[in-house]
């Protein structure tokens, strides 16, 4: 794409693997500067050790998208290496388990979800957002999901609203900025074949039957309840171009908008 500039630095929540990690990879190969993310120390560095076999410039942080504090403390290293946060992207969040009966789901993990799906989103805007209108130019994505309006079966019922939030949440961000040179989206996947999502459905109850191996699962999901026009499962590289695209110098004219990414899933199912 090559629009962005060098001195860009962008911090990539929950990035670790999967599409967090896709797009840090695509940034990286902008010339960006990467500040990576994760809980697992192992994963997270070893996204950033690949990053930079490659001659790109990143940073490896690990901690708790829930605690305040653990958010403040990776800001201020990430900005202490690469300098001011110009690309925010929150992708960092859970999935529950994949259970049939939605009742199974307590009020405390509905409670802990929202704190990391949502609130977690709003501690990294909140301490970003300073240096943001300081240098006048900013991009604040939001990770959502299709779930945030066409929710799956099961317990996952509680996961939905916490990415319709996220959407609300970009709009009323975006209004608020109006004029500062930031912009702020949303990205709502569809189902991403990723290997986060392979690990959901094996520890799903089974009694609720999807397949045997990954491949018998991704075909009943693409038959059934995810069925989409393009007739099969997104790639995470495919969700990571769209990010680089709408922090780019060509999306100055996109903002407060939610992008779905999902192969037509709506008119699927």
């Amino acid at each position: 794409m090559n629009v962005h500039a060098a001195e860009r630095h962008a911090l990539v929540t929950g990035s670790s693997s999967g599409i967090g990690a896709a797009v840090a990879e695509r940034f990286a190969e902008e010339g960006v500067l990467v500040s990576v993310h994760g809980r697992d120390a192992d994963r997270t560095h070893e996204v950033a050790e690949k990053i930079a076999a490659r001659g790109a410039k990143v940073l490896a942080l690990v901690g708790d998208v829930s605690s305040d504090h653990a958010v403040a403390a990776m800001v201020e290293e990430a900005q202490a290496v690469h300098g001011p946060i110009t690309i925010l992207v929150n992708n960092a969040g859970r999935m529950p388990r994949f259970f049939p009966d939605w009742e199974m789901t307590s009020t405390g993990e509905w409670l802990d979800l929202y704190d990391t799906n949502v609130v977690g989103a709003v501690r990294f805007v909140q301490k970003v957002l300073p240096q943001m209108r300081q240098s006048g130019w900013g991009r604040i994505i939001q990770m959502g999901s299709i779930s945030g309006d066409s929710p799956p079966p099961g317990s996952q019922i509680s996961y939905g609203p916490t990415k319709a939030a996220l959407h609300n949440f970009s709009v009323g961000l975006a209004k608020i900025l109006a004029g500062s040179g930031i912009t702020v989206n949303c990205v709502s996947p569809g189902t991403i074949d990723t290997p986060g999502l392979a690990r959901i459905f094996a520890e799903g109850d089974p009694s609720f039957p999807l397949g045997r191996t990954w491949p018998e699962v991704r075909e009943t999901l693409i038959s059934g309840f995810r069925k989409n026009y393009a007739e099969r499962m997104g790639g995470a590289a495919e969700v990571a171009e769209l990010v680089a695209f709408l922090c780019s110098t060509k999306a100055d004219y996109i903002n407060g908008v939610n992008y779905r990414i999902d192969g037509g899933t709506a008119g699927g199912r």
